[in-house]
């Protein structure tokens, strides 16, 4: 039993138990799910055989027992009443891994209503039990988009067989789509230069925290690419905020919020801006230009 790559793999069932933890909620099985952030292995449900637990899950479950952690999640969402944001806590108190998930006995759409409605966490009923899925992604559980994103279409797959046609798939289909047409040269080499450049720490705070590489012009507008001049390593909650939004504008609302350090913004934009051949000025221009004329085509356009 053993880490396949960033999932946990038994290689006697050839179970890949990461992308199907849907499946022992539909069963009333949870064999593979943990509590416990100490423990670093589980039985595989089939045939009893110890594997080795991803840590980023291992991690997650840290994550939930850090009141640090927890405090200022809750602290910088701003979309929530204060119910919700109770609610909430309580999730992420009781989740496990690697679902993400709680089983409760019933569970009120009215109370539940904005959560659901923000895409907070997910409600699935079945066998006499409600599941609560949280939203990992969108809170921060688990520093592996991929992972999730493999995670949310099998079990959206298994329980809405007209889930391909979504408009969710269409948006990770697209976004797949332009990974692949945008340029796409960023190596492992390119990544340590700039974790170096920047010692390790988030380019426009200087906080020791969870990092995400960004795309300074996001994939969304097509333009720019995964590559050394449109990548920076910032603090994965500043990542999660910006999202797809102009990096310019989200600094004006969320600067303050994140404790944006003005001279480290600007240093991290001019560094950026000089690997583009530009200046401060002439890069904010053209990520502005970006914006406004979205590349529909999926080809890089510059």
């Amino acid at each position: 039993m053993a880490i396949n790559g960033e999932i946990e793999y038994c290689n006697i069932c050839d179970d890949i138990y990461a992308t199907y933890p849907i499946l022992w909620m539909m069963f009333n099985s949870h064999e593979g799910e943990t509590f416990n952030s100490r423990e670093g292995t589980f039985e595989c449900p089939r045939c009893q055989s110890k594997i080795t637990r991803y840590e980023g899950f291992i991690e997650a479950l840290r994550k939930r027992e850090s009141p640090i952690f927890v405090d200022s999640l809750l602290s910088s969402i701003d979309d929530l009443t204060p119910e919700s944001i109770d609610l909430l806590r309580v999730a992420l108190a009781n989740f496990t891994v690697p679902s993400f998930s709680i089983k409760v006995k019933s569970a009120s759409d009215s109370i539940l209503s904005e959560l659901l409605a923000k895409r907070y966490l997910e409600k699935t009923v079945g066998m006499g039990n409600t599941i609560l899925t949280l939203n990992a992604n969108k809170l921060c559980l688990l520093d592996n988009y991929e992972l999730l994103i493999k995670l949310y279409h099998q079990q959206s797959f298994i329980n809405n067989p007209d889930y391909l046609v979504r408009k969710d798939y269409e948006c990770s289909r697209r976004r797949r789509s332009r990974l692949l047409a945008l340029v796409n040269d960023f190596t492992g080499d390119d990544r340590e230069e700039v974790l170096q450049k920047f010692e390790g720490k988030c380019a426009f705070t200087g906080k020791d925290v969870p990092l995400h590489f960004d795309h300074i012009i996001p994939l969304a507008v097509g333009h720019g690419g995964t590559t050394k001049a449109n990548m920076l390593p910032i603090w994965q909650r500043i990542n999660s905020s910006k999202n797809a939004r102009n990096l310019f504008e989200w600094y004006e609302d969320n600067g303050d919020r994140f404790e944006v350090k003005p001279e480290l913004f600007n240093k991290a934009v001019e560094y950026i801006a000089g690997l583009n051949g530009m200046t401060f000025a002439e890069y904010r221009e053209y990520v502005y230009d970006c914006h406004a004329n979205p590349n529909d085509n999926l080809t890089e356009v510059r």
